[in-house]
């Protein structure tokens, strides 16, 4: 997906998907006792994301490994697999669990989002926002799912589209470091070099050592100097 800075796990989505499990009865989690726990997985995943940001991204590998010992079967833990294969680019692996967890439970907003982010990956982008726009409608207050969506809208040269759901993401988690940087992107291509460069600096004072933040900002401030 070209227009991204840095492979991610969106941190957000993680986050519905504990919220998801949090609203479940306790039964639905251990329901089968040799069953892979899900909190473990998402202890796992959120270690997983923070790799991956780091570029250690073998890191993920534990998520299978724990779904080797014991299985994952589940919409839940399936979701938590095909995300960890996403972040490793195993996007094949990754459809199958989606998928499957979505067979399961075919209205599970954690799963259409990650599918929505997996086939942007692979420029399916009508089949993401497809995944998207219902994930969102299912659960709106999920900032990863609009990041998604609105790189997806980018990809297809949709700039104000893109530039709404960035916003909109920001609305919901303001300091979230992801649609900081694709806002700032978004900005640039829409000539508002001022507002980019304002998003990048942000960007760059969270993450010194982003060098595509460094790269992306000094491209703005020379399509400033040439306009």
């Amino acid at each position: 997906m070209s227009i991204r800075w840095m492979k991610r796990i969106p941190g957000v989505l993680l986050a519905g998907v504990v919220f998801a499990l949090a609203a479940l009865p306790a039964r639905a989690v251990s329901a089968t006792p040799s069953a892979a726990s899900t909190a473990d997985l998402t202890a796992l995943l959120e270690a997983c994301r923070q790799a991956v940001g780091e570029g250690r991204h073998a890191v993920c590998s534990r998520v299978i490994e724990a779904c080797e010992k014991a299985p994952c079967n589940t919409a839940e833990t399936l979701t938590l697999r095909g995300t960890a294969y996403s972040a490793m680019a195993s996007y094949r692996e990754a459809l199958a669990d989606l998928n499957k967890a979505l067979s399961l439970k075919p209205d599970f907003a954690p799963a259409l989002a990650e599918r929505g982010n997996v086939y942007t990956w692979l420029d399916q982008l009508p089949l993401a926002l497809a995944d998207l726009n219902r994930s969102i409608e299912l659960d709106p207050n999920v900032a990863g799912s609009y990041i998604d969506r609105g790189g997806a809208h980018l990809q297809l040269g949709e700039k104000e589209a893109a530039l709404s759901d960035f916003i909109k993401a920001l609305a919901l988690d303001p300091d979230n470091q992801y649609a900081i940087l694709d806002r700032g992107l978004v900005y640039s291509q829409m000539g508002r070099y001022d507002d980019s460069l304002r998003d990048l600096d942000r960007a760059i004072q969270q993450h010194p050592d982003c060098t595509s933040c460094l790269v992306n900002r000094a491209n703005t401030y020379h399509l400033k100097a040439t306009e």
